[in-house]
């Protein structure tokens, strides 16, 4: 039951995603670049947010920690908060240098959804309940079933629409909002109908 449900979750990371970049298509060039007030400024910057901690995650997970692509990935998290995080004034942001093409960056974070879901459902019942991975030079054990869920729990979509203002209203709250919900809410700031992505929705 527990495994079933895992691999429920990871096939509507990937039907949520879908549902979210076919409304971020919609924004013009101007209105997906502009600061909409999110905690990586633009909805381009938590779109790689997304994607950054994804690839991270998921290069935990696989064992590959000693790669120059997992010391790229966790440097994006070695930054102050005052400079991870961008304000009402802030008019870039080094989530948005990531991958800088918005259609790439689109593929990219689709591709890698996938990628996590294919590796949850390769999941074995003996699987080991948790691993551990190098933390820029710690030694970190966490819960398997935790921590996949927590990927998905991360990008989720459960904020209500005016949290878009959270980082002008709350300047010193370092609580991220899901990044889902970021997205979403600045779809609506915008004037375009925002995605449906509820769980209850997903039929996959």
């Amino acid at each position: 039951m527990a495994k079933q449900l895992l691999k429920l979750h990871a096939r509507y990371n990937v039907w949520a995603y879908k549902q979210l970049l076919q409304s971020v298509s919609k924004l013009t060039s101007e209105q997906y670049h502009a600061n909409a007030g999110l905690c990586f400024r633009s909805v381009h910057g938590t779109i790689n947010h997304l994607l950054a901690a994804d690839r991270l995650w998921l290069t935990r997970l696989e064992g590959k920690t000693d790669s120059e692509a997992y010391q790229l990935l966790s440097s994006f998290w070695g930054h102050p908060s005052a400079d991870m995080y961008s304000t009402a004034e802030s008019t870039s942001c080094y989530w948005e240098q990531y991958v800088t093409d918005r259609a790439a960056l689109a593929e990219a974070v689709l591709a890698q959804a996938n990628q996590f879901a294919l590796f949850v459902e390769t999941l074995t019942e003996d699987a080991p309940e948790e691993f551990s991975y190098d933390k820029r030079g710690v030694i970190v054990s966490k819960k398997l079933d935790r921590t996949l869920l927590h990927i998905v729990n991360h990008a989720t979509h459960q904020l209500s629409f005016s949290e878009a203002n959270f980082v002008e209203r709350h300047p010193s709250n370092h609580q991220v909002p899901d990044s889902r919900g970021q997205v979403s809410a600045a779809i609506s700031r915008f004037g375009l109908a925002p995605p449906v992505m509820d769980l209850f929705y997903f039929e996959g």
